[in-house]
């Protein structure tokens, strides 16, 4: 019998609120929030105005939950063979997967109504597309593949472009390159988390580079990916977007990544490097929306 941990007080009175934020993946919403403001930001060259942005936003962070919530549900056998994902587990055996069902998809509908409403058509369709291309291509598909987190990239960067499009109502090139920084950083991301848990996703056996190859198969990818991210990040400036305060601060964030996550074999640099693909990540979106906002270009 799988033992779960614990979602219930001292007194004995059921905690769902701490199950369900465990399931939603408070870490991947904030992310996903910072991306759809960038991508506004960036195409509004400046800060876009309050009505709107507190529109996408909130309806982006619905669709990221409901979206998570699913994906869960739907990978609840196999995310149990993971140590690292066991509280996750536990959390939505607590709640239950027909109610976690329901409040997930109630969550999408209610994100998907919030854009509608705030923003534009072409909005709704890049919301729409993202959690059908989440729940049901990736989850469903994708994810049983090898190198199923590559298309499966498309969903994680697909916030920018709905940022985007809500202040503009189309895709402007700087919105792809965005887009493309995005979709060639979740790989070498996903790739150190597991070479870290490596042992974990082999016994779960979760298709990925380090569970189908050797390690140098693995890390021969990462810094491919990582080295490709350079011209992707550098686009921005060399396209006239953002300025080269933008190119100097993405750069040297850039190279650090680089060097991090050069040998992610070795002992403890795989976690290490994952840890600062979310620095530089986060710094390069910082840099975006300071570098637009503040009018520097």
């Amino acid at each position: 019998m799988t033992h779960y941990p614990s979602y219930r007080s001292a007194e004995g009175v059921p905690e769902l609120f701490p199950a369900l934020l465990r399931m939603v993946r408070p870490g991947l919403t904030v992310a996903v929030l910072l991306a759809g403001y960038t991508g506004m930001v960036l195409g509004d060259g400046g800060f876009p105005p309050c009505g709107v942005t507190l529109g996408v936003l909130f309806a982006l962070a619905m669709t990221a939950a409901g979206a998570v919530i699913l994906n869960g549900v739907v990978e609840r056998k196999k995310d149990a063979g993971l140590h690292r994902l066991r509280r996750r587990v536990a959390a939505l055996h607590r709640v239950g997967v027909v109610p976690a069902t329901c409040i997930g998809s109630a969550l999408i509908v209610a994100g998907l109504a919030t854009a509608w409403l705030s923003a534009n058509r072409l909005t709704l369709l890049l919301l729409a597309t993202a959690v059908v291309f989440y729940v049901l291509l990736y989850t469903c598909w994708l994810k049983r593949l090898p190198h199923g987190t590559v298309p499966g990239g498309v969903p994680g960067a697909l916030p920018v472009l709905v940022g985007y499009a809500a202040v503009r109502d189309t895709l402007g090139p700087e919105a792809l390159f965005l887009f493309l920084i995005l979709f060639l950083w979740q790989p070498p991301h996903f790739w150190l988390l597991t070479l870290h848990h490596g042992d974990d996703y082999r016994r779960a056996r979760i298709p990925a580079p380090i569970t189908t190859g050797d390690t140098r198969y693995a890390c021969l990818l990462i810094r491919s990916y990582i080295v490709a991210l350079l011209p992707a990040t550098l686009s921005l400036w060399l396209f006239g977007y953002c300025s080269w305060r933008y190119a100097v601060v993405t750069g040297i964030c850039w190279l650090q990544f680089a060097v991090t996550a050069w040998r992610p074999d070795r002992r403890n640099r795989a976690v290490t490097a994952f840890r600062f693909s979310i620095i530089f990540l986060t710094v390069l979106c910082l840099a975006v929306i300071l570098d637009r906002g503040m009018h520097f270009t």
